[in-house]
């Protein structure tokens, strides 16, 4: 009659840092670029942030790939 729940686990994931703030979009766009410019390869977004009225570039580095270990057979 009732269906049992499934508890799914959320892993958190790498985490953001706040690199530059601004209350103008295109300033913070603009400094998103030029971080693309620098660094290809990270990860770069702007966000709103409402409780302080104003947006955030925010970066993170690339994933690592991680190694995978293999198992030996006996």
């Amino acid at each position: 009659m009732f269906e049992e729940e499934k508890k799914v686990e959320h892993k958190q994931g790498r985490p953001w840092k706040i690199v530059f703030k601004s209350r103008v979009f295109e300033e913070a766009d603009l400094e998103r670029k030029k971080i693309l410019e620098d660094m290809p390869d990270c990860e770069v977004k702007v966000k709103f942030l409402n409780a302080q009225d104003m947006f955030v570039v925010k970066l993170r580095e690339p994933e690592k790939e991680k190694v995978s270990k293999k198992k030996k057979k006996r």
